[in-house]
C-alpha cells in the first residue's frame, strides 16, 4: 500500500484474462476478496454478499490454468478452454489460514452463504471510535444494518448522555429489555479499537457503566466475523453474566470461447 501502484504486477496478469484487480470493494461486482487474513473488513462484506475470501496463491493458481499446456505449440489451448469448470481453481482451497480470529467455526462456514444477506436488519451499532466506525459501517450497511456513531469527549460525556443516545437511537427496537434468541435486533455499543493511553481506563468505566445501565454487553469488533459466519446476529446482543456475589460484569467476547469476467480485491 505504500508503492504508487501496489497492484500492477497482479494488474498486468489479470488484465489480459479479462480479470479486474481493485483495491476497493465493490457491491454487485467484486467475486472475490484477495487477503493474507481471515477477518478483514473486506472479508466480512464477501462473506455477507455471498463472495469469496482467497488467499493469494488463488491469483496465481488461477493465471496458470490460463496458460497453454505447451508454449511450444503455435495453437495449445489452456487447461480453462478445455475444460473451464474443472480447471478453474477451486476457492475453498485458498482460504487464508486460521489466524488468532476470536470464532472456531469450520473452513466450511467461509463459503457463500445467500441467507446472510439481511443478517443485521433491525440491529443498529453504536460506535465511540471514528476509524472504527469508517471501517464497518460498509459491512453493517451491506447486512442491511445501520451503523451510527456517538461522538465522546473524553472526561466529559456522561453515561447517562451515552445511554440517552441509544435509548433515542433505538425507536422500537430492542432496547433495555433482556436479549435472547428470539430477539428481533437491537442497538448495540461497539467497544472502542484503540484509544489514547491516558483515556483507556475512562472509555472503559463509560462503555461499562452503559452496559451495566441496559443489561446488555458491548461487543469487540472482531466479535463481528463470529456472528456472521454463524449467521446469528443474536450473538451480538447479550445480557451481562453476573458472579455470585452478586457483583455484575461484563461478559467477555466469544471467544475455448468461453468468456470470463472477475473482480479481485487485493489487500496489502
Amino acid at each position: 500500500m505504500k508503492t504508487k501502484d501496489p497492484l500492477k504486477p497482479k494488474r498486468d496478469l489479470l488484465e489480459q484474462l479479462d480479470i479486474k484487480a481493485i483495491l476497493e470493494y465493490v457491491t454487485n461486482s467484486t467475486t472475490h476478496v484477495v487477503a493474507a487474513k481471515r477477518n478483514t473488513a473486506k472479508g466480512l462484506q464477501a462473506l455477507i454478499n455471498g463472495q469469496y475470501v482467497v488467499d493469494e496463491p488463488y491469483v496465481d493458481a488461477l493465471v496458470y490454468a490460463a496458460m497453454p499446456a505447451d508454449l511450444g505449440e503455435e495453437e495449445n489451448a489452456s487447461p480453462l478452454e478445455q475444460d473451464f469448470d474443472t480447471a478453474w481453481p477451486k476457492p475453498k482451497d485458498f482460504l487464508p489460514p486460521a489466524g488468532k480470529e476470536p470464532t472456531d467455526q469450520p473452513p466450511e462456514s467461509y463459503w457463500p452463504n445467500a441467507q446472510r444477506e439481511n443478517i443485521f436488519e433491525s440491529y443498529v451499532f453504536v460506535f465511540v471510535d471514528q476509524a472504527q466506525y469508517e471501517t464497518l459501517m460498509p459491512v453493517i450497511n451491506a447486512g442491511h444494518g445501520k451503523a451510527l456513531l456517538f461522538n465522546v469527549t473524553p472526561g466529559v460525556t456522561t453515561v447517562e448522555e451515552a445511554v440517552k443516545y441509544m435509548r433515542n437511537t433505538a425507536g422500537d427496537k430492542g432496547f433495555g429489555d433482556p436479549p435472547d434468541e428470539t430477539s428481533n435486533g437491537g442497538v448495540v455499543m461497539v467497544r472502542y479499537n484503540k484509544v489514547e493511553k491516558e483515556w483507556e481506563r475512562w472509555f472503559n468505566d463509560l462503555l461499562d457503566g452503559v452496559s451495566f445501565a441496559i443489561n446488555q454487553r458491548s461487543i469487540a469488533q472482531g466479535e463481528f466475523l463470529d456472528a456472521i459466519l454463524a449467521n446469528e446476529p443474536t450473538r451480538l446482543r447479550r445480557s451481562l453474566e453476573f458472579n455470585g456475589t452478586g457483583q455484575g460484569r461484563v461478559a467477555p467476547p466469544p471467544t475455448a470461447g468461453r468468456r470470463f469476467t472477475l473482480s479481485l480485491f487485493i489487500i496489502r
